[in-house]
């Protein structure tokens, strides 16, 4: 995520990213958005990795997952990171993660499902996650994250699949 700063009268912004060093306008890639409705609340996609082999890199006191992967051994912790944004401050944020037997013998079989509550500032806020492997079998799963305020405002959801091994 890029925070742009926007006026009440914007209805439409564009970001361009170029290489260091590159000048013509060619070299880059825009991207089209508007701003988020008020009270509304954004996830960015779902990163897994299993430290300490995947590259984190430090941002102050957030990590930042630079090795995805979507293969992870039983016995290592998967952590999940993500991002969610808001134009607003949240006190009474919950959030769900949901991980679903995919394999073909036991579609749709829940095998872990927790939910925390907590705060979101304004702005980008960044998480971590460990996810405990240890009891699941080898086999295609889906992670859901869904998060949102307590009130029934602003949720928003993202997937993403992996297999252990």
């Amino acid at each position: 995520y890029v925070v742009v700063p926007l006026r009440p009268w914007l209805i439409e912004w564009s970001l361009t990213a170029r290489y260091p060093g590159t000048t013509d306008p060619g070299d880059g890639e825009t991207r089209v958005g508007q701003p988020l409705p008020a009270g509304s609340i954004v996830v960015s996609d779902l990163a897994l990795g299993a430290p300490p082999s995947a590259n984190v890199w430090q941002f102050g006191a957030q990590r930042v997952l630079l090795e995805l992967s979507d293969v992870f051994a039983r016995k290592v912790p998967v952590h999940l990171f993500y991002q969610t944004r808001s134009e607003a401050s949240h006190d009474d944020v919950r959030t769900y993660i949901t991980c679903t037997d995919i394999s073909d013998a036991k579609m749709g079989k829940r095998v872990l499902q927790v939910s925390f509550d907590g705060r979101l500032d304004p702005g980008i806020n960044v998480s971590e996650r460990e996810l405990d492997m240890s009891h699941m079998k080898s086999g295609r799963y889906q992670v859901e994250l869904q998060v949102g305020d307590q009130h029934g405002g602003g949720a928003s959801v993202r997937m993403t699949t992996f297999t252990v091994k």
